[in-house]
């Protein structure tokens, strides 16, 4: 009984000095805490790590208590049982033992509400079980509730259960006690984490333990989890130190900074890391810290191996109790810095770029719109915006310092000349109200001078209102009176040229709006500004001919590779005539880029001049056929005798074979014949161009023996052409004219007997070849050159020897467009010449003509044609000559043709009126004594409207040119003609396509 009343006893004292020292840690801990701690963010984590350590305390002080009573409970228990025994042996103390057993279970369900720890046992073989009431709260269910073993079980959530079934049954089989946390799930949906201990006793077939809810220690043990790994894992170093600046703690990140390890920086105090904080440093900075209660500021650090970095720090001054601590948070702030002075290098260096412009950069910031008003612009000192940013050129525009300008942002306005204070004013507001680019040009009075600036800026509408305008401010004084004194200048030259005979015109490049003086209208037929409503782009006056070179010889200047624009160009006139101007110009303004906008210059009549020039041409063709005449002569008496021959032997040969040889000598001699005036007549005419697949050796060939005459018998022509040479794309006549021209002048070059060459090769240009030869091209060429031992020529010379009328032959001599016929066909063709000559060792003229890339045709020469198209069609053919009238006829009816046959326009029309079959085909003469083969066809046409007509002629291309004949699409073919080439031509026609 004393054994009993002695532990009830202590077990009372436990629970009262549990109860008292709770209570005492509690209202003094709050206490110290709000006397030490202002500062709720600090106060609420010292309150969790406070309660966390109480949890933590109490329970396993209670964990103590339980373990060391429970193994006791069962002997205690004993010893009750014989005390009560004896009590009932005893009635005389009965009621005593009642009264101990009562209140130990008191003092037990006292214990267990406390700590929150609840008894429980099982049998294992009825599977019973007993719940103390503290087993019933922590399962959330009534104290009548009888669980049954598998309620127990299923109070454990799924991934408990598996382990506290483990638990129980390894304790059964083994006899071994476990101790468990798990999560169980209550009556009343809630989770909760208990610490399960218990043990089995094998004997008695029972298995008891107890079970604690320790869900709130959890929940601070997590918490407190939480907090140090946030702090753990936080960027920014955290630091705790003693006011003698030794550290006591830091976190992950503040090793990591340092490359210390926690424990190394544990034994370390500031002055380590901190090379600016010594200890009389560190005593000023705790000082301000007393005072403060928390200081930011910046600083460097030193890393273990030396390294130094910038660092942000907080301190905060932390006191508890008696004892003061210093939380640092630092924040490695490299970064931030290199971030900072890249930031301000960009802007030193845009400040350089702005000040080194030649215009002041400005950047204005406008107040709300509803204060822009014209009377506050007109106000000095009470303009609605301030000044943010202004160059140094700025300033110097303006003849003022930045200070002065901060103490008056008005100064502009002061500044202005006063006549023009209104229109700045009102362009001001117009910008501000459409929120447009802003451009003033005006006076600005600058210590008695006036000087004319630009304002040029665009506005940025900002949230609040407010407008930020960014701009330039020019000067452009110099720019104005430069204006003035073109204007002036141009009056003069407009002065001077109105009493010449030349046009002045002026085109502004970007607007393309063009003056044309009053004689430049009158060049053209037009009365003064008529031009204005007629042509909108002057490339629409230029002959279409003209236009390619016009845009190259412009868009040289314009790029800078030729000092002045000069061009010779036809012109349209009023009357829808061509006429040859000389057009001059010069770029006299550009834009602020450099860009060309406006060129000004002169149209000369040279219309008369070319005329004259085209008069003195036909002269110099005039002057070889004078040379070739004797020659052709004999060449055509030569054939002739030819044709006479062999028509007297064919008439009195009776064999058919032989007869038929006399036949191809006869057609082969009027054949070269014909090749000899067409050769001739190349001199004599104005031929139009006609480019046609070629050999350059065939077409050189078939002009040997005439160039030999033309150059005479004192002087040896080679010809040395080259095998498998490539074709080009040229007019035969054209080649045959390059040819005459350069042996005539390789002639007059020669004293007495002499050699020249001609000769051919295929060549290809490669870019080294054209970086000294800037008219040629990279590409394939074919080569010709004409070479001469004359005279030769000196650099002088050379240079000019292209030039139009250029000679150095004596007056009378020559009309100097020979070899500027050359270099004009050249051009045309898309090739290049070059000279090679030197005083005494004579000259060679090189021609590069391009070539042919496209699919070759193998010419064919009509003589070797067999067999000729044939036809049944009805032709009305009209010839004044008889002789060919017939013949024509013959070999049109010959073919199958039905022929209809007339001597002259007027019975040409007869015929066609009193035809009974349509007439397909009208073959008509082009010159003829009443009508000319144009105007009969046009008649015809109203008889018969799907009338098609080839024309025929034997008269040179200038005369046929001025009937019309050799328009573009008029079917023509030049007389003489063979019976091949004559039919393929008719059948080429009628089968045309209307």
């Amino acid at each position: 009984m004393n054994v009993f009343i002695y532990r009830q006893s202590a077990t009372l004292r436990i629970v009262g000095i549990y109860l008292l020292v709770g209570c005492l840690w509690i209202y003094t801990s709050d206490t110290i805490l709000d006397w030490l701690v202002h500062d709720q963010q600090i106060l609420v984590k010292i309150a969790i790590y406070k309660g966390s350590f109480y949890v933590i305390f109490t329970s396993l002080l209670l964990y103590f208590l339980i373990n060391r009573y429970s193994r006791s409970l069962a002997d205690s228990e004993q010893a009750l049982k014989d005390q009560v025994k004896s009590l009932l042996e005893s009635k005389t103390n009965l009621k005593q033992a009642e009264a101990a057993l009562l209140n130990i279970r008191r003092l037990h369900e006292a214990t267990e509400r406390i700590g929150k720890v609840g008894g429980w046992e099982f049998d294992t073989e009825t599977l019973e079980q007993t719940w103390t009431d503290e087993v019933y709260r922590i399962h959330e269910v009534e104290l009548s509730y009888k669980p049954t073993i598998d309620d127990w079980i299923n109070f454990y959530t799924p991934e408990s259960r598996s382990a506290i079934e483990h638990a129980v049954q390894h304790a059964i089989e083994h006899g071994e006690p476990f101790d468990v946390e798990l999560e169980i799930i209550t009556a009343k949906r809630n989770t909760k984490t208990v610490h399960a201990i218990g043990r089995a006793d094998r004997e008695k077939h029972k298995v008891s333990g107890f079970i604690q809810d320790i869900t709130d220690r959890k929940i601070a043990e997590e918490s407190l989890k939480l907090t140090r790994f946030s702090i753990d894992h936080s960027s920014d170093g955290l630091f705790w130190m003693t006011p003698d600046a030794r550290i006591i703690d830091v976190n992950e990140a503040a090793c990591c900074s340092l490359g210390y390890s926690r424990e190394e920086l544990l034994q370390l105090s500031i002055p380590d890391i901190d090379p600016f904080y010594d200890a009389d440093v560190w005593r000023q900075f705790f000082a301000e810290l007393q005072q403060k209660g928390t200081l930011t500021f910046e600083t460097e650090h030193l890393t273990k191996d030396s390294k130094r970095f910038p660092v942000e720090i907080v301190s905060n001054l932390i006191q508890f109790g008696s004892k003061k601590l210093i939380c640092a948070f630092v924040r490695n702030i490299t970064d931030r810095k290199m971030a900072e002075q890249a930031l301000q290098y960009e802007r030193d260096l845009s400040m350089d770029i702005i000040n080194a412009q030649p215009a002041g950069i400005y950047r204005i910031r406008v107040f709300a719109p509803e204060t822009w008003k014209n009377d506050a612009w007109r106000g000095s000192k009470n303009s609605p915006h301030v000044v943010e940013l202004a160059s140094e050129t700025f300033f110097k525009i303006l003849g003022t310092t930045k200070e002065a300008f901060e103490n008056n942002p008005g100064v502009i306005i002061d500044l202005i000349y006063p006549d023009d204070r209104e229109g700045f004013a009102k362009k001001n507001e117009e910008a501000a109200v459409l929120l447009e680019e802003f451009n003033w040009e005006g006076r600005l009075l600058i210590d008695g001078a006036i000087r004319w600036v630009r304002f040029q800026s665009l506005p940025r509408p900002l949230e609040n209102g407010d407008v930020l305008w960014t701009g330039a401010l020019l000067d452009i004084t110099d720019r104005k009176k430069a204006e003035d004194r073109i204007h002036e200048s141009e009056n003069r030259l407009r002065y001077a040229l109105e009493g010449s005979n030349d046009g002045l015109w002026d085109v502004q490049l970007k607007t393309g709006n063009t003056y044309l003086s009053p004689r430049g209208c009158a060049i053209l037929g037009y009365r003064e500004n008529e031009l204005e409503d007629i042509i909108k782009v002057w490339s629409d006056m230029v002959h279409p001919d003209d236009l390619q070179i016009t845009k190259e010889q412009l868009q040289a200047h314009m790029d800078g590779n030729a000092e002045i624009f000069a061009v010779e160009q036809r012109l349209r006139t009023k009357s829808g005539d061509w006429k040859w101007i000389h057009t001059r110009g010069k770029i006299v303004e550009k834009d602020l880029n450099g860009v060309p906008i406006r060129i000004t210059g002169t149209h000369t009549d040279i219309h008369d001049k070319k005329l004259l020039e085209s008069q003195l041409f036909q002269a110099q063709k005039m002057e070889s056929i004078g040379s070739l005449a004797g020659g052709v002569a004999h060449d055509f008496n030569n054939k002739l005798s030819v044709i006479l021959g062999c028509t007297y032997l064919a008439q009195s040969e009776e064999d058919s074979n032989k007869r038929q040889h006399f036949l191809e000598e006869i057609q082969k001699a009027a054949e070269q014949s014909a090749d000899l005036t067409r050769q001739l007549l190349a001199f004599a005419r104005k031929q139009t161009i006609s480019p046609k697949l070629l050999d350059l050796n065939d077409t050189i060939s078939g002009m040997i023996k005439m160039l030999q005459r033309l150059i005479g018998e004192n002087i040896h022509l080679a010809w040395l052409p080259a095998p498998s040479l490539w074709q080009i794309m040229a007019d035969p006549s054209q080649i045959d004219q390059i040819l005459a021209n350069l042996c005539v002048n390789a002639k007059d070059a020669i004293r007495n007997v002499g050699r020249i060459t001609i000769e051919t090769r295929n060549k290809i240009i490669d870019n080294d070849y054209c970086v000294n030869n800037p008219e040629a091209i990279p590409g394939e060429y074919v080569h010709l050159s004409v070479s001469d031992n004359g005279s030769g020529m000196d650099k002088e010379t050379i240079s000019q020897v292209f030039e139009p009328f250029f000679t150095t032959k004596g007056l009378g001599e020559g009309t100097g467009l020979g070899l500027a016929t050359v270099y004009g066909i050249v051009k045309q063709n898309n090739g290049f010449i070059n000279i090679y000559s030197e005083p005494g060792q004579g000259t060679t003229f090189t021609i590069h003509l391009p070539r042919y890339v496209g699919k070759s045709v193998q010419n064919k020469k009509e003589g070797m044609a067999i067999h000729a198209p044939v036809g049944s069609e009805t032709i009305l053919l009209v010839e004044d000559e008889l002789a060919i009238l017939n013949m024509v006829s013959m070999i049109l009816s010959k073919q199958g043709y039905t022929v209809l046959s007339a001597n002259t326009p007027a019975e040409a029309i007869s015929m066609a009126k009193e035809s009974s079959s349509e007439i397909n085909l009208l073959i008509t003469d082009v010159i003829m004594p009443e009508t000319n083969g144009k105007e009969l066809s046009n008649k015809l046409q109203s008889l018969y409207p799907q009338l098609k007509c080839l024309y025929m002629s034997g008269y040179t291309a200038d005369a046929i040119t001025q009937h019309g004949v050799l328009d573009e699409g008029v079917n023509f073919i030049q007389k003489p003609f063979s019976l091949p080439a004559l039919a393929t031509k008719v059948r080429e026609v009628l089968d045309k396509k209307s």
